[in-house]
């Protein structure tokens, strides 16, 4: 009988390291991922980010435009857009829509409601930019940074309603091109009906109209349910490893030295296991997505750069669910050495007769 028993405290043991540690990956990921706050915290360094991945995607954006109108590439440096970005891009700015988006989209999971959902983009205190000096100084480096031209011909294509040089004519002075092209550039933000009638105020849905099929509501409207449900009941997973200690102490616990082995055992393993999970599956994820490959008929140039910028903006997500991973494992661990140290202190000692 004693043996049955403590057989099933094995399988208990093994079931608590196992449900323990996934408990432990996914309440964290839940609580990461669904909590607005941790989400911001978790991006504040997103501006940085967001400005050094720019430039290719500007790049990528315009490449793609010019190929759509017949024109060759555009030979832009990315270094000097980058300064350019850096130049126009307001402080905190970035950060501030950042905040916006997360808002919009948790706004929209929490209602269930995706055709109201709008992410509100203020960009007025970029065009102010543009339209000054910051802007003119970011036409003029990018401006002066482009090829003389081999032919007359390459001279000011048109993209858009402001004309961009693919090159410079060796007779005509760069700074001076440069003022044209920035009072172009101005005229053009002046006179979009758009940018007139919203006042720098942009209103991106999270789904175009006519996206928003009766298939995909009803597919948000499932993924809505599943994320109050995790926000909600996500710490109920607890229960079922906390149940498995509660058992085995039920079963085989008789002394102070046997509660140490069979609780202080099955929490270290699961304390170690969970420590190598979050320190392997971050750099997994890095891995696999570095890796993967993306077919250059599916995505086009800026999609392609988005999928280089998605990373970067996972990763400190990924980074506070680690944090919080190796906190509560830690813990684990202190709770389980103590126990092991009980099992070694009332060890039975044994006694000789003779």
């Amino acid at each position: 009988m004693q043996g049955c028993l403590k057989f099933l405290a094995a399988l208990l043991a093994l079931l608590f390291v196992f449900t323990a540690v996934f408990t432990l990956l996914v309440t964290n990921f839940a609580t990461v991922a669904t909590n607005r706050t941790l989400v911001k915290e978790a991006l504040a360094g997103s501006e940085r980010v967001l400005i050094a991945a720019a430039p290719e995607a500007i790049v990528a954006a315009l490449q793609e435009q010019a190929r759509t109108q017949g024109l060759p590439d555009l030979p832009v440096d990315t270094g000097v857009l980058a300064d350019a970005v850096t130049t126009l891009a307001p402080p905190g700015w970035l950060s501030t829509q950042t905040d916006t988006a997360v808002d919009t989209l948790f706004d929209a999971l929490e209602t269930g409601n995706v055709a109201a959902g709008s992410i509100e983009l203020d960009a007025r205190p970029l065009l102010e930019r543009v339209q000054g000096e910051p802007g003119r100084q970011a036409v003029t480096a990018v401006v002066t940074s482009l090829p003389t031209c081999a032919n007359p011909n390459d001279f000011a294509p048109q993209i858009g309603r402001a004309p961009i040089p693919t090159c410079l004519p060796p007779e005509i002075d760069a700074n001076l091109l440069a003022q044209q092209v920035h009072a172009n550039v101005v005229e053009a933000l002046q006179q979009n009906p758009q940018l007139d009638a919203q006042v720098g105020t942009f209103r991106l849905p999270l789904l175009q109209n006519e996206a928003i099929s009766p298939e995909t509501q009803a597919a948000f409207q499932r993924l809505s349910r599943t994320f109050r449900l995790i926000q909600q009941w996500s710490a109920v997973m607890w229960l079922l490893p906390l149940g498995c200690l509660v058992f085995i102490a039920l079963l085989v616990v008789r002394s102070a030295h046997e509660l140490g082995r069979w609780w202080g055992w099955p929490l270290l393993g699961a304390a170690v296991l969970a420590l190598l999970l979050a320190l392997v599956l971050p750099a997994l994820f890095t891995f696999f997505w570095r890796t993967a490959v993306f077919s250059p008929e599916a995505f086009s140039g800026l999609a392609l750069s988005l999928e280089q910028l998605l990373p970067r903006l996972v990763q400190p997500v990924l980074q506070a669910w680690q944090n919080r991973v190796l906190l509560q494992a830690g813990g684990m661990l202190l709770l389980a050495l103590p126990l092991l140290l009980l099992a070694l202190l009332t060890r039975p000692r044994q006694v000789y007769q003779v």
